[in-house]
């Protein structure tokens, strides 16, 4: 078993800033932590890059809700962050390495809708979290250059790659996602794949795709003011598809539109 241990330590920080006593020494192990897996990452294997990615989102989140006033201590470490300027490069480099591989390992166009008869599982799977976790970072990188107070981006932002984001499909349904083994798999894909053809309605599209919708189709398809007043009903989050899904659109309103 994979033993994600950047993760792990990301994790763990997360945990310490919502004490009193440990949000200080977390604050300081994130930095340290940072700077370590942004001088360290180009001599890491594959997995490992996919663990210090997903450590630096962790990082990447709970920076975004210092920067937003969620956290009221920790005024100082803030403003260093902020001003130091090279974790959220580093993470656009970190994402783009992501999305460039995820484009060279390509049997098929992974951007079409289609679902190749032969696909494995496991090979679903692994497109499924790199698709996600693209969105996550892309969301990550690009809030953490919009002022605090305004909400408009910063002039030092430079987009991931808004086309290929745009275009890739948007979180299946989470039935799919939670599949425990490939029998469990087939059976739901089958299941949604049947229960899609016989429904175009909206709720569908949120709650049952199976990647056909991307982000391009759902903003071109559907007024800003529409999705808004559908989404804001929703839960928004990363606990479930549904919900990372409607954080997607959401936020691609702001980034987009």
């Amino acid at each position: 078993m994979t033993t994600l241990a950047r993760t792990s330590m990301a994790i763990c920080c997360g945990s310490a800033m919502e004490t009193i006593d440990g949000s200080r020494f977390a604050r300081q192990a994130m930095e340290v932590e940072r700077q370590r897996l942004i001088q360290t990452f180009p001599t890491y294997t594959c997995m490992q890059q996919w663990d210090a990615l997903h450590a630096m989102l962790i990082y990447g989140i709970l920076e975004l809700r210092t920067l937003h006033g969620e956290i009221r201590k920790g005024e100082e470490w803030k403003q260093k962050s902020y001003s130091q300027g090279l974790k959220a490069p580093f993470l656009a480099k970190m994402t783009r390495s992501l999305i460039t591989s995820y484009l060279q390992d390509s049997v098929t166009d992974r951007i079409s809708p289609a679902r190749p008869k032969p696909r494995k599982w496991e090979q679903w799977a692994v497109e499924e979290t790199t698709r996600r976790t693209i969105f996550l970072a892309n969301i990550i990188y690009y809030l953490g250059h919009c002022n605090p107070q305004s909400s408009s981006p910063s002039p030092y932002y430079e987009p991931l790659n808004d086309d290929f984001i745009l275009n890739m499909p948007l979180p299946c349904s989470h039935a799919l996602w939670t599949a425990r083994t490939e029998m469990e798999w087939d059976l739901t894909m089958d299941f949604v794949e049947q229960y899609s053809a016989s429904r175009e309605d909206l709720s569908t599209v949120f709650n049952l795709t199976l990647g056909r919708m991307t982000l391009k189709d759902v903003l071109e398809s559907y007024s800003r003011d529409y999705l808004q007043t559908l989404l804001v009903q929703n839960t928004v989050g990363v606990g479930g598809s549904d919900e990372l899904r409607s954080l997607i659109i959401l936020c691609a309103l702001h980034q987009f539109t």
